[in-house]
């Protein structure tokens, strides 16, 4: 994997690369507000009993919603938390974990999250999982026998995909160092005031380059010096590359030799596209709304001379789900995603297409779930909503640009 960060119209773009084809795609600007997975003194505005939610003020002006079901064990700062729930006017440490889709507030949780390049330690909550890309199961065993000394009850340890080649001590000392974090964490909130920032980085930009320091790329490459030399420099602040790999891995490309290998246009067409060619002459259409994705499946020329046309449906349906699974990844669509493949007679047919579909969505990133075949015949899809979708992002970018 290669993650390419180019500059362009005051843009920065990510995008990664898996044997050379574009995999994600990602955008933000240099000032472009930042709350994700930062930690702030808000106050409760209201409670909204009938959904069970809480509007926190986390910073001037800025409201996120808590969902009630999920606070167990609060940081309160104006009164000892008596396990009744939350009130109005609650001084409570709130950490963001969604981001703003259109009029939606983002979403916080009081379950403290750090994530790293090995482990993620969630506070409020309790246990130990790994991931499900780690297959191999003496990796597995190691992992579960390392992290359950750890499992005392107050919180949770995911160890992530990288954590099956890493030595036991660099998973210890990095949840170690989560531990001290959160500590230090909720000794500083006890002083701060609400709408203050406790824990957290100030722009996209920042968090985006650390997360792809952390990401264990073959190669992180910019054709902007003033890139670099930001990578560079957060690099050696946080500790991520060894200074002995930093050549390696974090490389400064002139503009002609970028554009040859990772043509940023031709990049955006294919995020952006709504409809998408297949292999075989079928192709996928992809509406979004702000409710729900719908995805089309068309059988076009693939049918042209073919005779027994149930196993040509099978073959087409069984490429696009292997597309569209990609798609969901490289657009960055979540929520409700509703699918209307060809219609296929043969049972078997369906059970097997049902298989690949879940099979494809256990190697996306963001939790996705398949839930069924409609009544309708329809497949019903589930997807994590963390960040907003890709063509969403941009425009929104835009408009912020063009208006300054």
């Amino acid at each position: 994997m290669k993650l390419v960060i180019r500059e362009k119209d005051n843009l920065i773009y990510f995008l990664t690369y898996e044997d050379e084809k574009l995999k994600t795609i990602d955008v933000t600007s240099k000032s472009m507000k930042y709350f994700l997975g930062n930690f702030y003194v808000g106050k409760v505005k209201n409670i909204v009993k009938n959904i069970n939610v809480a509007f926190v003020e986390f910073a001037k002006d800025e409201l996120c919603f808590l969902a009630l079901n999920e606070v167990k064990t609060p940081v309160l700062l104006n009164r000892e938390y008596d396990g009744k729930g939350l009130k109005a006017n609650d001084e409570v440490l709130v950490q963001i974990i969604g981001e703003t889709v259109g009029d939606k507030k983002p979403r916080a949780t009081t379950n403290y999250e750090y994530s790293g390049k090995y482990v993620v330690l969630s506070f409020g909550k309790s246990g130990v999982s790994l991931s499900k890309k780690i297959t191999d199961e003496e990796a597995r065993d190691r992992l579960k026998k390392l992290l359950e000394k750890y499992n005392d009850g107050s919180k949770f340890i995911l160890a992530r995909t990288n954590a099956a080649i890493a030595t036991d001590s660099q998973i210890e000392e990095e949840v170690e160092k989560f531990i001290a974090l959160n500590e230090s964490t909720m000794n500083k909130a006890m002083h701060l005031n609400c709408f203050s920032k406790v824990y957290g980085l100030n722009n996209e930009f920042e968090a985006m380059v650390l997360d792809g320091l952390n990401n264990d790329y073959e190669k992180i490459i910019t054709d902007s010096e003033e890139i670099y030399e930001k990578i560079i420099e957060l690099n050696k602040e946080y500790d991520i590359i060894e200074p002995d790999r930093l050549n390696e891995i974090i490389n400064l490309y002139d503009v002609d030799t970028i554009n040859a290998l990772y043509n940023l246009d031709v990049a955006l067409d294919k995020a952006l596209a709504r409809t998408v060619w297949l292999k075989s002459g079928g192709n996928i259409v992809i509406e979004q709304t702000e409710s729900l994705v719908a995805i089309d499946v068309n059988s076009k020329k693939a049918i042209e001379g073919k005779k027994d046309l149930e196993k040509t449906f099978f073959k087409i349906n069984c490429e696009a789900a292997m597309e569209i699974c990609r798609q969901l990844v490289l657009k960055n669509l979540s929520g409700i995603i509703i699918v209307d493949f060809i219609d296929m007679k043969d049972e078997e047919h369906k059970k097997e297409l049902e298989a690949l579909l879940k099979r494809q969505l256990m190697y996306d990133p963001v939790k996705a779930v398949f839930v069924d075949f409609t009544k309708l015949n329809l497949v019903e899809l589930t997807r994590k909503k963390v960040k907003v979708p890709f063509g969403y992002k941009l425009r929104i970018l835009k408009n912020i640009i063009d208006k300054s």
